[in-house]
């Protein structure tokens, strides 16, 4: 495997359908270590993210600081970093900050196959 080293800041970003003020950043792509994918998401409020689920992978949110409501399935709950929410494969999620608040997290996708 080639090394895969890089500065945050390095690491391209992209855009989703998405309230305002959200960056999202691609730490590590699809393919550089099989099965992991890995992203930073920085929000200032107000904002939110829309609510997906995705079918082929788990999800784990690492918010490393800020605050922020968080809805997981039917559960909503506001949380403050560092914190540590997990997605269960196919489960609705979304972030939403009111004026003021701000958060940043990382979230790494563990891609599901069926063998």
């Amino acid at each position: 495997m080639e090394l895969y080293l890089k500065k945050f800041e390095e690491c391209p970003t992209y855009d989703q359908d998405d309230g305002p003020n959200v960056e999202f950043r691609r730490l590590l792509g699809p393919g550089v270590v099989p099965g992991l994918a890995i992203g930073l998401v920085t929000l200032q409020g107000p904002t939110y993210t829309k609510p997906r689920r995705h079918a082929d992978f788990h999800q784990v949110y690492l918010i490393i600081s800020g605050s922020g409501t968080v809805k997981i399935g039917e559960h909503t709950t506001h949380v403050q970093g560092p914190t540590i929410a997990v997605i269960p494969r196919d489960t609705a999620h979304s972030v939403e900050l009111t004026e003021g608040e701000t958060m940043q997290y990382i979230y790494i996708s563990e891609f599901i196959t069926e063998d």
